[in-house]
């Protein structure tokens, strides 16, 4: 058993809860389903499945704003990686956040090679 595999997750999402720089969220993974036999007609319906976690809102610097695909109305949220259903939950592209009242889509993701935590782009 080495650092990476989640006791450095662990131990990020310790110090940040003692801290009391984290917040409650909501990561909603959305997943498709397929199409009903004899429904071709028929879309497929994707299920939406809440994972409770904790984050905290982290602000731009300055000079990436406009240069990529961030936009100003852009947030930030970091994701504790141990706190999503224990770890066994990744954020993707496509998936929501709620996080202090709002909720959002995750339209870029950056994750750290221990998976202690995620920096989701949303909007």
């Amino acid at each position: 058993m080495g650092l990476l595999d989640g006791k450095i997750a662990k131990t990020v999402a310790r110090a940040i809860k003692q801290a009391k720089l984290d917040k409650p969220a909501v990561l909603i993974v959305k997943t498709p389903t397929t199409r009903e036999v004899g429904r071709t007609a028929g879309g497929t319906q994707p299920t939406l499945t809440p994972y409770k976690c904790r984050g905290l809102v982290r602000s731009w610097k300055r000079t990436m704003l406009n240069q990529t695909i961030v936009q100003t109305s852009d947030r930030v949220v970091v994701l504790f990686g141990a706190t999503i259903s224990g770890g066994k939950v990744t954020p993707a592209i496509g998936n929501k956040i709620t996080i202090e009242g709002t909720t959002t889509n995750i339209v870029d993701i950056e994750r750290d090679p221990a998976g202690a935590t995620y920096n989701c782009l949303t909007r």
